[in-house]
């Protein structure tokens, strides 16, 4: 009996142990402790699932629309129906044109109106929003900072003329002729055509003043007569309403080729491939060079990724031969500079625009 009763608290006693030993195995195991690195979960992760790639971004996914400051039938409208035609032709979407020779502010409104919903594009034309801003600080006008700058299409170099059946000017074949010409008759006011004030064909005659006025004299009976566009200037023109006209290689291209226009001068350093006869005002000792930059931008605030889609849209329309052929077709030069180029080529201009417009 004895021998019974001891075995029972030797057995006791064991599982008194036992159960002690269990316990502190249950405490120990509620501290974390780091598995060890398993083949889909390398070393130094905590494993946290990956984040999901970028959805690619789809565009253009709707028709668009393509606002221009310029009139119909102008350089500017020209080079965007040529380059909208290709849009068109490589996306399958529809791109609607509205051309207006309302002012830039009002252009730009209707670009703000659509918001930077990647669908809604603007033209930019430089020297010509500079020399617009010199009159206001509305939005529209400042191209840095009231765009989202996409390419450089062309450049189009400006012009001065006269009609070839004008008696008075039958033996005047240079710019400085028709200056000399003004000069001799100083009682004669001429008039002479332009686009709205604060435009390339306006800019071209303040630059012609600036170096007449620096190197000799400017005629005081040569009087600037703005219009309304590239389009309103021909007519006037060739109604007789002004006695020359400063235009562009692009806009003058009908005239040119209908032989309605006697050119005097190109305003560049070389010479025109459309016009390889005419002298340049370089080679006619005038120092003087204008030509439109017509570039393309959208709404700042515009995706990224539909920034980066369009750029390469338009890099693959404006280096095809096809396009570059369209180009030639209506007198218009492809001058193309990529994004980055054409924000750098725009930032080095700015400067000297701003000093001969005298803006802040």
């Amino acid at each position: 009996m004895k021998n019974s009763k001891r075995c029972i608290v030797l057995l006791l006693a064991v599982v008194m142990i036992l159960s002690c030993a269990a316990c502190g195995g249950n405490t120990a195991s509620s501290t974390p402790v780091a598995s060890a690195p398993t083949a889909a979960q390398p070393a130094g992760s905590n494993a946290a699932a990956p984040a999901p790639e970028a959805a690619e971004v789809v565009w253009p996914d709707d028709d668009m629309a393509f606002f221009v400051k310029g009139s119909a039938g102008s350089g500017m409208d020209l080079t965007v129906r040529l380059v909208t035609k290709y849009m068109e032709q490589i996306t399958g979407k529809s791109v609607a044109v509205d051309t207006n020779s309302v002012p830039s502010p009002v252009t730009y409104a209707q670009l703000l109106n659509e918001g930077p919903n990647g669908h809604a594009f603007i033209n930019v034309m430089l020297p010509n929003t500079y020399s617009l801003a010199a009159y206001s600080d509305e939005a529209g006008f400042w191209v840095l900072r009231d765009y989202e700058l996409i390419c450089n299409v062309g450049s189009d170099p400006g012009l001065f003329g006269v009609r070839p059946d004008d008696a008075r000017f039958t033996d005047v074949e240079t710019m400085e002729d028709f200056i000399q010409y003004a000069k001799d008759h100083p009682d004669e006011q001429l008039l002479l055509g332009a686009t709205i004030a604060g435009g390339s064909d306006d800019m071209t005659y303040r630059l012609l003043k600036k170096w007449y006025e620096k190197n000799d004299q400017f005629p005081e009976n040569l009087v600037i007569v703005n219009t309304q566009g590239g389009a309103a200037n021909v007519s006037s023109f060739l109604g007789a309403s002004v006695d020359a006209i400063f235009s562009s290689v692009s806009t003058a291209k009908t005239m040119i080729n209908d032989g309605t226009i006697k050119v005097l001068c190109v305003f560049d350093q070389e010479r025109s491939k459309y016009l390889p006869d005419e002298s340049t005002s370089f080679e006619q000792g005038i120092e003087v060079e204008s030509k439109i930059m017509r570039g393309i931008a959208m709404l700042p605030g515009t995706d990224s990724g539909v920034i980066e889609k369009v750029c390469a849209l338009m890099d693959q329309i404006c280096t095809s031969s096809e396009f570059q052929a369209d180009m030639d077709n209506i007198g218009a030069q492809v001058d193309y500079l990529p994004r980055e180029e054409y924000i750098k080529a725009v930032e080095a201009k700015e400067p000297v625009l701003k000093e001969l417009y005298n803006l802040q």
